[in-house]
């Protein structure tokens, strides 16, 4: 409001940006490039100087389903966000803006995270195997598991807000793939693990 841009609805923003990526990609690609779309046109335009890797790849990042959905379809690197207390899909998922659960689940846990994994993969279709997943992840270098799992206990208060404490045990902190707690050895050990268990790769 006080930049004077007007917030568009979620569905609208997301159409928005299946757009641009489209856009951002015809023009990495090199030459005269045009397109007519809903919200953008393009008459022959040219990108330069163009870009030394050709083409770069394109990030998309997100949280609800819509979103990872144009992520899946268009992207090559897929960056998995929780959606936070304030946000909110067009779609049923309710964010409780005291507890920053989504559906009944805390979106930095497992269960949420691999939801959102299994979202990427079902819209992805014969892309699937060329996506980069990406995740959000925090370290805690410790030796001291218990005093780890608190450090993480805070950032989830100031991520998902105070009430999101609630019902969530060491192990669910623990076996989250946002969240590794160790020595250095352990934590490489356990970034390895969640690889495998999720496909995030960095």
């Amino acid at each position: 409001d006080q930049a004077g841009i007007v917030f568009d609805k979620a569905s609208v923003r997301i159409r928005r940006l299946a757009e641009a990526v489209d856009v951002v990609k015809g023009l990495l690609a090199g030459g005269p490039f045009s397109y007519k779309g809903e919200f953008f046109t393009i008459n022959g335009l040219e990108l330069s100087p163009g870009p030394i890797q050709s083409p770069p790849p394109i990030l998309v990042g997100g949280g609800g389903r819509e979103v990872l959905a144009v992520a899946a379809r268009h992207a090559d690197i897929v960056a998995l966000a929780p959606q936070t207390p304030g946000t909110r899909s067009s779609w049923t998922r309710n964010v409780d803006p005291f507890s920053g659960r989504v559906d009944g689940r805390l979106e930095m846990l497992g269960p949420a995270i691999a939801e959102k994994v299994e979202w990427v993969r079902a819209c992805a279709g014969d892309r699937v195997d060329d996506i980069e997943l990406v995740g959000r992840l925090t370290a805690i270098v410790t030796d001291d598991r218990a005093d780890g799992v608190r450090q993480c206990r805070a950032l989830l208060d100031r991520l998902l807000g105070r009430g999101s404490r609630t019902g969530i045990s060491d192990d669910d902190i623990l076996r989250s793939p946002c969240y590794v707690v160790g020595t250095v050895d352990v934590l490489a050990e356990q970034i390895v693990q969640r690889r495998e268990r999720y496909g995030i790769g960095h």
